[in-house]
């Protein structure tokens, strides 16, 4: 692929993810969006999949979060610039993944790692732009009980690579196979949304995380949580905790050894072939 189109990729996925959320509010986007990018970095060498990876970022930070500069100028362009070094890193392993067999799988567990590690570091994480959030108000917004932000990242970031498959190819029609059964797996969330049990009339709301919080807040909400066992309406997700996105972290560095180790060995081939 010639490297402006790999950049205007990488541009136009960036400023088109920024459109799935507010005050946009066009969350269909968000697979297209990652589909383009990945698309962009597919067979990419190291210094362009990390360039288009920092467009990318650049220009969705730079779109998404443009509030800042309410703030000041300076902090927006230093948020742009740090959320942007993350979406780099994942061009770059998306690159190298994209090596292996069942790649939208290891991409998909390294975009969800990476968005991961940026919400939790540094200076205690920037989770602004998770794909996760732009489910909000959706009927897929069901899914975060059960899955939590990780595995609604997962399941877009799986998608927009499906999309990608789709494109660069091979095995389309097991891409498309895939596309279908995530589709039936997010529907049924829709169809039997997670009910929150309530006691004396007190109810819960779920956060975006798929944790319980009392409908009431300050300390009134802390007497309630005391009161009314919320416990025992915990989510899936909930209990789950930080364990699944733990899991997506190892299975990115096994995929990336894999990769290394495969990439050894046809070098030591060639080497005893010439």
């Amino acid at each position: 692929m010639v490297a402006l189109v790999r950049l205007a990729l990488g541009v136009g996925g960036g400023l088109a993810l920024a459109l799935a959320y507010p005050p946009y509010g066009q969350p269909w986007v968000a697979p297209l969006a990652v589909a383009v990018f990945l698309v962009a970095v597919a067979g990419a060498r190291t210094r362009p999949a990390l360039v288009v990876g920092l467009l990318f970022g650049l220009a969705f930070v730079g779109l998404h979060a443009e509030w800042m500069r309410q703030v000041s100028d300076g902090a927006w362009i230093g948020l742009t610039v740090a959320l942007a070094l993350f979406y780099a890193l994942i061009g770059l392993v998306a690159s190298w993944l994209w090596r292996l067999p069942v790649a939208p799988f290891w991409i998909a567990c390294a975009w969800t790692a990476i968005e991961g590690l940026r919400s939790t570091w540094p200076f205690g994480g920037m989770p602004w732009g998770q794909l996760a959030f732009a489910v909000v108000d959706t009927p897929l917004m069901h899914s975060l009980p059960y899955v939590g932000t990780t595995g609604v990242t997962f399941a877009l970031a799986f998608v927009g690579a499906l999309l990608a498959r789709l494109v660069v190819g091979p095995h389309r029609l097991r891409a498309v196979e895939w596309l279908v059964v995530v589709a039936v797996l997010a529907a049924i969330p829709v169809v039997r949304p997670w009910h929150i049990p309530s006691v004396n009339g007190v109810s819960g709301v779920i956060r975006p995380d798929g944790s319980i919080q009392a409908q009431e807040t300050g300390s009134r909400a802390r007497g309630l949580e005391e009161e009314v066992p919320l416990v025992s309406g915990r989510t899936p997700a909930d209990l789950a905790g930080s364990w699944p996105w733990r899991g997506t972290i190892l299975i990115t560095v096994g995929g990336v050894l894999v990769m290394s180790l495969s990439s050894l060995r046809r070098r030591r081939r060639r080497t005893v072939e010439e």
